[in-house]
């Protein structure tokens, strides 16, 4: 028992997805607590990537968007929709 314990403790804490980091700092504080007008996680995940990346270069989250490199807009994207740019939301998907 006191192995395992002592294991527990020697190992490094979980580090967090880089999108997710972003999406906390610097997203977080709009969407999550149900501010009007603003798409919270549900309405997120529905999404694409690719929507939630053009938001971020030239739609309604431009301005948030231009201090952030392609690549970390790509990470928040994947964090917050749950899927990869060149994917499509599920509703969009047909048999």
């Amino acid at each position: 028992m006191l192995l395992f314990l002592l294991a527990l403790l020697a190992q490094e804490p979980a580090q967090l997805p880089p999108g997710e980091v972003l999406y906390n700092v610097r997203c977080k504080g709009c969407h999550a607590y149900g501010q009007p007008g603003i798409p919270q996680a549900e309405a997120l995940k529905a999404m694409s990537a690719e929507a939630v990346i053009r938001s971020l270069e030239r739609g309604n989250m431009k301005v948030m968007g231009s201090s952030l490199t392609a690549e970390e807009k790509r990470q928040v994207a994947e964090f917050v929709t749950a899927k990869p740019p060149g994917s499509f939301p599920s509703a969009a998907r047909r048999p």
